[in-house]
């Protein structure tokens, strides 16, 4: 648990919510690179609601 409770996180306290989702999910894709699906028609699961 002192592990962890060291760890540093994404802080999103008095900050506006979109632009903190923004920097997140831009440091996922320069982390993981833009190979993902353009489409949806090819991911399981994903289905007009």
């Amino acid at each position: 648990m002192t592990l962890l409770a060291g760890l540093t996180g994404w802080d999103v306290r008095n900050k506006p919510e979109f632009k903190e989702i923004e920097k997140i999910v831009q440091a996922v894709i320069d982390k993981l690179g833009r190979n993902f699906s353009g489409s949806a028609d090819d991911l399981i699961g994903i289905q007009p609601q």
